[in-house]
């Protein structure tokens, strides 16, 4: 934050931020093991299916965080992860969930868009429309 708020050149913000998440991963990495959800553990069961209705306010505010870089956007996404797995595959879960946490909301953003078209495709009602 203090190299953003410095104005740093975009190489160095990079290369902290690619710290950054390296650490975290690592962090992450650690806690899942200790808590017993390393890789080996199942994955939480997805549901079959989701109510539009019911995605619909996630989406809207997820997408308004994503546009305002709010960190506030991985806390959304945690409270509302079922929602977002009907969106996503899981591949793309732990991606959009890793982008999130490394404030690369613009990766974010091309993730939760790529689900959102997905889920329009196969459902009549659509989602509410990007910010």
């Amino acid at each position: 934050e203090k190299a953003i708020r410095d104005h740093a050149a975009s190489d160095h913000i990079e290369t902290l931020l690619r710290f950054f998440r390296e650490t975290l991963g690592t962090l992450l990495e650690a806690l899942r093991t200790a808590l017993g959800e390393g890789p080996s553990a199942e994955p939480a069961a997805v549901p079959a299916a989701v109510d539009t209705e019911q995605i619909k306010p996630a989406v809207a505010l997820i997408r308004k965080q994503i546009a305002e870089c709010d960190p506030a956007a991985s806390e959304t996404f945690e409270r509302h992860r079922a929602l977002f797995a009907a969106l996503l595959s899981e591949e793309q879960l732990g991606l959009f969930e890793q982008h999130l946490l490394g404030y690369a909301f613009g990766d974010a953003q091309v993730l939760l868009e790529t689900g959102v078209r997905a889920h329009e495709a196969t459902n009549a009602n659509p989602l509410p429309a990007e910010i």
